[in-house]
């Protein structure tokens, strides 16, 4: 497949990028689940310049509708740094 090893990797750097913020001291671990839903949805907007489909597809995964605003300004963002 094409999308899973993009979610993949977007999943494995938001991880690594939380369990780093935790250890330091700057998050909480209560918000893990959260930035590696939205590290997904930005790595794939990024990857495939398609930040719609990114979010829509995420929502999907997750189905929760509780995400839409972060993940749109994510998608977005990732795709203007990309």
């Amino acid at each position: 497949g094409f999308f899973l090893p993009m979610l993949v990797l977007g999943a494995l750097t938001g991880g690594i990028t939380v369990i780093v913020f935790v250890h330091l001291g700057l998050i909480s671990s209560y918000y893990l689940s959260n930035i590696v839903v939205i590290s997904m949805a930005a790595f794939f907007a990024a990857s495939v310049q398609s930040p719609v489909t990114g979010t829509i597809l995420i929502m999907e995964m997750t189905s929760s509708y509780e995400h839409l605003l972060v993940l749109c300004t994510a998608s977005l963002v990732a795709l203007v740094v990309a």
